[in-house]
């Protein structure tokens, strides 16, 4: 399940104008580079900052992502690389794991800016105030032009490719494969890895067995009752 344990999603966390963005974009174009399908998550505020020719998500997709996902208080925006644009209202705006489950599912690697609380991996952008370092949980790395600490490994904000290399070759952000998600009236389930691995393997078995059916990437089955 494409969900905030899944190893493909690592959080970007700091005060306002400490870089989150150009790290976000260091990442993107790191990762797309590579090959990888990359989504974005940017939490704000206020709805009515949803603009996103005038906002960091723009710069989101022009850094090569594939998917951005705005959420704000009562809506959810969604712009993809070939230029779509949805909104739309939902109750589940704050919450990480439906958001990842519904909207980022095929994405190789997913980058979350804000949701500083969740249990993701984090990256911290310290300016000066190294504060958010105590405020936000499980920060893997930092990125600082000043100090950084010694117990977390420190990159300049020129080091975004290192940075990135590290999160692959520490485990951090684990080699994409199959995954699985189910949804159900807009929720996503969480299931175990053995639930997991049976479902999938019951409906491969039978997408296997139809005609004209080559090696699909991605299955999606959807029940209408």
């Amino acid at each position: 399940m494409a969900s905030p344990e899944a190893g493909n999603i690592i959080g970007v966390v700091g005060y306002k104008d400490t870089g989150k963005t150009r790290v976000v974009e260091g990442l993107v174009a790191f990762l797309s580079g590579k090959g990888f399908v990359v989504g974005t998550v940017k939490h704000i505020d206020h709805d009515s900052s949803l603009q996103p020719l005038a906002t960091d998500s723009k710069r989101h997709l022009d850094a090569g992502a594939h998917t951005v996902v705005v959420v704000g208080e009562n809506v959810v925006e969604i712009l993809k690389s070939g230029g779509n644009t949805l909104k739309t209202g939902s109750p589940q705006t704050n919450d990480l794991e439906a958001t990842v489950a519904a909207y980022l599912f095929s994405c190789d690697y997913i980058i979350v800016e804000g949701f500083k609380k969740e249990g993701i991996p984090k990256v911290a952008v310290v300016s000066g105030d190294t504060a958010i370092l105590k405020e936000a949980k499980n920060i893997v790395a930092v990125v600082s032009t000043g100090d950084r600490p010694d117990n977390i490994p420190g990159f300049g904000p020129d080091e975004i490719e290192k940075l990135g290399t590290h999160l692959i070759e520490n485990d951090i952000l684990k080699a994409p494969g199959s995954r699985i998600s189910l949804v159900i009236d807009g929720k996503p389930v969480r299931l175990n890895e053995f639930v997991r691995t049976s479902l999938a393997g019951v409906i491969q078995g039978f997408i296997t067995s139809l005609r004209d059916i080559e090696d699909p990437s991605t299955i999606e089955l959807r029940i209408r009752k």
